[in-house]
């Protein structure tokens, strides 16, 4: 599933063959996704619309607009798909939704203008990366209350959690570096070295390898989650740029 950020629709891509499958009307400015545990419906959050449309991926088409705070971005499941948080940057806050009803069950502020967000597998911790005062937050669900902020490199857009050795990689756009956080620690352990304005961050389905979207140089790195290190840099087309889950397996 591709957002389509500068229109007002998603694209489906079938897998297999690699072809569009659909293109699905939704809000102006898509950008954040996140689907669900059966993978019926996809929830997009709506940057411009202050709310985040519910895809039925079956009939494609958008069944629900659930209302969410100012400039909706990042979204994520709780596992089993109980909860949607829904990182609102203009608010500097955090929404936990019932993605059901729609409801707003409790909101955190975390830093200023929270983009990317991730979860632990086991939904105990929330990690929130702000972008205007250059740190992570760190939420306990439980309490959905803020136990540490750490601050990282300037500009932090994205973050993925590698589970098994509590680290999390923060891309940070003005450092070009990623930054990586020890989560026991509360630490920033190390600061890696990348492309020119990462952006994108995710962790391959093999729990070891991250790879990195740098927008500016057109590259992709490869990241060793266990050596910290790049182990590959891969060029790509003009214009690298992701947000949320873009490694899968084949």
């Amino acid at each position: 599933m591709v957002t389509n950020a500068g229109g007002s629709s998603i694209t489906l891509i079938d897998g297999r063959n690699q072809r569009v499958a659909a293109e699905i009307a939704t809000g102006e400015g898509q950008v954040g996704v996140a689907i669900d545990p059966e993978g019926r419906f996809a929830y997009v959050a709506d940057w411009y619309g202050r709310a985040v449309s519910v895809v039925d991926l079956d009939e494609r088409a958008v069944v629900r607009r659930l209302a969410a705070g100012n400039v909706p971005a990042g979204l994520m499941l709780a596992p089993g798909g109980s909860h949607l948080y829904v990182a609102n940057r203009d608010d500097d806050a955090i929404a936990e939704m019932n993605p059901a009803t729609g409801e707003t069950l409790r909101t955190v502020k975390v830093g200023k203008h929270p983009f990317g967000i991730a979860l632990d597998p086991a939904g105990e911790l929330l990690f929130s990366a702000n972008v205007e005062s250059d740190d992570v937050s760190i939420v306990e669900v439980r309490t959905l209350s803020v136990i540490a902020t750490v601050k990282v490199g300037e500009r932090p857009y994205a973050v993925a959690y590698m589970a098994p050795y509590q680290r999390l990689f923060v891309t940070n756009q003005y450092d070009n570096t990623v930054s990586v956080i020890d989560v026991e620690s509360r630490k920033v352990v190390d600061t890696i070295a990348v492309g020119e304005y990462p952006e994108g961050i995710a962790l391959h389905p093999d729990g070891i390898h991250i790879y990195v979207a740098n927008w500016f140089d057109n590259t992709v790195s490869v990241i060793n989650g266990l050596s910290l290190k790049v182990e590959r840099t891969i060029a790509t087309g003009n214009g690298s740029r992701a947000f949320g889950e873009f490694i899968g397996g084949i």
